[in-house]
This record gives structure tokens, C-alpha cells and sequence, in this order.
């Protein structure tokens, strides 16, 4: 199927035919996974630990495996991330004392509990949360007579190494299989790696600690499905270095939320054909426990940059389941028909993997009203300017009679200037106005809605 042999990228081998179809928005992370399925392998004994060892590879990690510290001291100033995992033991259980050992060595915690007990799923829930700084809350369900959970926990806060300009995002159409539909693209013109391959683009996009988000874009006669089947697109990404050269690219905005629908055949598929009733007795003290698996994860890009968390989690039971000069042109590469991504980190391993099949705006997101932020009036000079498409539109004026005037209208209904006496008191008043102007925006569809009654309270407010 393909090249990938070790650890993390052999899991995202081996899943992403299971787990990505090719056809929808998805996200998954095959180092989370692995490092769940790591712990349950301290804790299995015979066909299933053989197996997780196939699927694993028997070289521990060491040290910052992931590449999630922080080593350049330029990076982004609230750049986070970290990996977590735990494991929650019913008391009826009885775990080795290597199992234990080796949960101790590699800072694994493990909490005895009543995993009966009503708010023991909450627990773990809680501690999902904490791990992926609240970007995540699964509802953990556990069975009366659950014997173990393990969980792991991924989460990545960070910004590109070149920020998207805001100004420069424009709504324009994406070629989604149903029809073309309205997203917003951010674009940046910068020297990027890009690699031609047979069957399309690939890109990357550095992000501030070393780590890059590789959009990979397959020609328009190719589906997108058939080369995460074929193990293709992952080879490509997994082996990408590319020329640097001048690029143009076009991005959308998204966000994306998933659930892989049935985690079990995905690891019984990928080679951990015990996975629904493994040798679990070095964890539980008992062999041939009925198993369950879950994974989730979360992401969202805007012109800053990314921030994405994942969870997986196995609960055991004792029972039943749970040019020329003249600069040459640059690249063009716009990612407007669906596209893969893989988040890789610093030290090569795939954090998050996922598809964009229908990247939809948000109508009532702030765009630029026009690009060109220097144009002059003759009140002064425009300092920003942005609209919700077809609603309304606010404008931050210096240079005037008055320093500075912030002018915003709800087309057809208002049209109101206030003023300011220096900068940091309009762009006091300019992030105010536009954020009560988005919750009216949000509020005209609605028969209840007294827009008169606002428009004259906002315009008394904002003298």
C-alpha cells in the first residue's frame, strides 16, 4: 500500500483509508493515537501485544519526540503544546508490577478508581478538557463493568512563521463536488517548498516552531479518495521537501470537528486484529477483556494561525462492550477544490491529518472592503475598512478635520459617524462598534428583532 514503515506515520498509513473518505471535511491525529496505543501496549500480553508492536514499532520514543517544545525564542508568544496520557484503573483490577513500573518510568500517571462510580466518565471527560485547554469535552461513558481507561491527550496552538495579511482575505468560490460553494481565502505571496507530483501539488507552510501544515492539492482530474486508498498522497507528504520557490497561495479559512465513526475496524484494518477483545492481563489482570476505542479532533486556520487538539481512548471491560529581471512571477497555487492536509511537526512526525471537501464561509464574517488600505477620502485617510458582505460595512478614518472618524452603516437601515481624539481611543471605539454591528447582523433574520429601537440605541451610544 505504501512506503511508511514506523510508528506515528505507519498508524496514519494504515487509518487513513478507514478514517478519511475523501469526499467530506475530516480531521484525525495519528500521533495521538499512537501515543494512547502506546500506553495499552505497556498493558497487553500475547497476540496483542505482537501485534501493537507490528502496528507501533518497537523503538520507544525519547525525549521531545513530537517536536512540541518551544526552541526558538522568536517563536509565537502564546505558542502551546503538549502531549498527555493516563490511566484510570478500576480497583477490581490488577495490574503487574511491571506494568506499573513502566507506567512510572515513562510519567504515565494511573488513578485507582471506581470506574462504576456515576461522575468517573466526567473525570476522564474533565481531563480531556484540561489536556487540549478546553478545545475538546467528549462524553466519556463508562460501563458498570469497565476494569481500565486509557486516554491521551494532543493539543497545538500556533502561529505561520509569515502571517496571512487580513486585508488581503477575499470571498471567492470553492470547487466542492456538489457545486461550487462561498469561502474565504487568505493568500500570501512568499518563498515556500513545492513539490510536482504525479498526481498533483504539494505544498508547505511553516509554522513559527519548526513545525509546517503540508496542503497537499490533487489535479483536477484525480480523486481525492482514491489516493488516500492507494497510500499515495501520505508517501508524498511523508518524503516532501520540495524547491523553494516564490509562491502565490490561496488558502481557506476553515474549522473542522470529527469523530472517526468506528475506531475498533479502523485498528482491527490497520493490523490490531485482537483491538474489540484484547490481551489486556499485565493492565487488568485479566486476559481477553472486550475492548472499545474512540478519537476526536479538532481544528481551525485563519490568517494567525492554527490551533487543534485531539483525544483517543480505550475503556476495557470485564464483560460486555462500551524568471527574467523583472522579478519572475510567483507560484499560483489556490486550494480551491478539495485538498488534503497533514500538520507535521519539527521532528517529522504527523501531528494531525485531515481533508477539506467543503470549506463554507461564514456570512457574517468581517472581510476587507478593499484591499487597497492607503486609498485617501477626502475626510482623511482610510486606516480600515471591512463589511459583512451585503449587510454592513465600518470604516476607521485619520488625517481629517477630526483625527479620526469611524463611519458604519447596516445598508438600508443606518448610516452613523462617531469620532475620537487620538488612536488608541478609535480603535477603542472602532472594535466596539463592529463587534455590536456582527450581533445585529446576526439578529435581521429574526421576526422579534426591533431594528429601529437598535439602530437608535447603538447611535446614542456611539456619539
Amino acid at each position: 500500500m505504501t512506503g511508511i514503515k514506523s510508528g506515528a506515520w505507519n498508524i496514519a498509513a494504515k487509518t487513513a483509508p478507514t478514517v478519511l473518505k475523501g469526499d467530506a471535511n475530516a480531521v484525525y491525529s495519528p500521533a495521538c493515537i499512537y501515543e494512547g496505543l502506546r500506553i495499552v501496549r505497556m498493558g497487553a500480553g500475547g497476540a496483542s501485544a505482537r501485534e501493537l508492536d507490528e502496528l507501533l514499532g518497537v523503538e520507544k520514543p525519547e525525549g521531545d519526540w513530537l517536536g512540541l517544545e518551544r526552541v526558538d525564542k522568536w517563536s509565537y508568544e502564546d505558542y502551546k503544546a503538549h502531549i498527555a496520557a493516563g490511566v484510570w484503573l478500576d480497583r477490581r483490577a490488577e495490574p503487574s508490577t511491571a506494568f506499573v513500573e513502566e507506567c512510572r518510568m515513562g510519567e504515565v500517571s494511573i488513578t485507582e478508581t471506581d470506574l462504576a462510580a456515576p461522575d468517573a466518565g466526567e473525570q476522564i471527560t474533565q481531563w480531556i478538557s484540561d489536556k487540549t485547554e478546553g478545545l475538546l469535552a467528549p462524553t466519556v461513558d463508562l460501563d458498570a463493568d469497565a476494569l481500565a481507561c486509557v486516554a491521551s491527550a494532543l493539543y497545538l496552538k500556533d502561529a505561520w512563521s509569515n502571517e496571512f495579511d487580513k486585508n488581503a482575505t477575499k470571498r471567492s468560490a470553492f470547487h466542492a463536488e456538489g457545486g461550487d460553494i462561498d469561502a474565504d481565502f487568505m493568500t500570501a505571496e512568499v518563498d515556500l517548498p513545492v513539490a510536482d507530483t504525479d498526481f498533483g501539488v504539494v505544498v508547505g507552510y511553516p509554522l513559527s516552531n519548526g513545525a509546517s501544515m503540508v496542503f497537499a492539492l490533487p489535479n483536477e482530474d484525480v480523486a481525492l479518495a482514491d489516493l488516500i486508498a492507494d497510500g499515495s498522497l501520505l508517501d508524498a507528504v511523508k518524503d516532501f521537501c520540495g524547491e523553494v520557490i516564490d509562491v502565490e497561495l490561496h488558502v481557506p479559512k476553515f474549522a473542522c470537528e470529527a469523530t472517526v465513526d468506528d475506531m475498533n475496524m479502523a485498528l482491527s484494518r490497520a493490523g490490531f486484529a485482537t483491538a474489540e477483545m484484547p490481551d489486556l492481563a499485565p493492565m487488568t489482570g485479566q486476559a481477553g477483556t472486550p475492548a472499545s476505542y474512540v478519537h476526536g479532533a479538532r481544528i481551525a486556520i485563519d490568517e494567525d494561525g492554527i490551533e487543534a487538539g485531539a483525544y483517543f481512548a480505550m475503556v476495557a471491560c470485564a464483560g460486555i462492550m462500551p524568471e527574467l529581471w523583472e522579478p519572475p512571477k510567483p507560484r499560483v497555487i489556490v486550494l480551491d477544490r478539495p485538498f488534503a492536509y497533514v500538520i507535521v511537526s519539527r521532528t517529522r512526525q504527523p501531528l494531525f491529518i485531515g481533508t477539506v471537501c467543503s470549506p463554507e464561509a461564514d456570512p457574517y464574517a468581517w472581510l476587507p472592503y478593499e484591499s487597497e488600505s492607503e486609498k485617501g477620502s477626502e475626510d482623511g485617510w482610510i486606516i480600515e475598512d471591512e463589511e459583512i458582505p451585503g449587510i454592513c460595512r465600518i470604516t476607521l478614518e485619520g488625517g481629517g478635520h477630526t483625527p479620526y472618524a469611524i463611519t458604519c452603516s447596516v445598508y438600508g437601515l443606518m448610516v452613523h459617524t462617531a469620532f475620537a481624539s487620538d488612536y488608541d481611543e478609535a480603535i477603542g471605539k472602532y472594535e466596539g462598534m463592529k463587534q455590536e454591528l456582527e450581533g445585529c447582523a446576526r439578529l435581521l433574520d429574526n421576526e422579534s428583532f426591533e431594528n429601529g429601537e437598535w439602530c437608535g440605541a447603538f447611535i446614542d451610544k456611539w456619539l
